[in-house]
């Protein structure tokens, strides 16, 4: 499993550019920092920051080793909710379609692994890649002023032997 924080950061960061190439405006401050809003759930992630309204957190909750022809499988979740606060009441389906819309930009796709490095930043795992399908939307759920949703997706990780 040496190669499955590097699928997990390909993952997030395929997401990540999706959702910046949809929407440039979809911004946040995370651990003090502005960026694009998706954050990648399990890194260091101050308490105040986990469930910020308008922001995308990735998270994977469970490796299936399906091995098919070296391939594994891992379940990938997104979860997010929209604010009466930040967008007002009237437009909550609105906010909340226009982040199912982004998160679509997503899927499908196929991308090389890549792994951080100190002094050379990211580098190709050889052989290894992951795809992904349209994610699996959960139906929306109401809390008071708040519309929150997880979309499902299932990540197949090429050459996962190596993981």
């Amino acid at each position: 499993m040496k190669h499955l924080q590097a699928v997990k950061e390909t993952v997030y960061a395929a997401v990540r550019n999706s959702v910046r190439a949809a929407n440039p405006q979809r911004v946040a401050t995370i651990a003090g920092v502005e960026r694009t809003a998706v954050a990648l759930e399990g890194v260091l992630i101050a308490a105040a920051d986990r469930d910020i309204a308008g922001v995308f957190y990735v998270s994977f909750p469970g490796l299936a080793v399906a091995a098919t022809n070296g391939a594994v499988t891992v379940e990938c979740d997104v979860r997010y909710s929209v604010a009466a606060s930040q967008v007002g009441a009237a437009d909550l389906e609105q906010a909340m379609s226009s982040m199912d819309e982004e998160l679509l930009v997503a899927a499908p796709g196929a991308v090389s692994v890549t792994q951080q490095t100190p002094g050379s930043g990211a580098v190709p795992v050889p052989g290894m890649s992951v795809t992904w399908e349209y994610p699996v939307f959960a139906a929306v759920k109401v809390d008071g002023a708040r519309w929150r949703r997880t979309a499902k997706f299932t990540v197949t990780v090429v050459n996962g032997a190596v993981l």
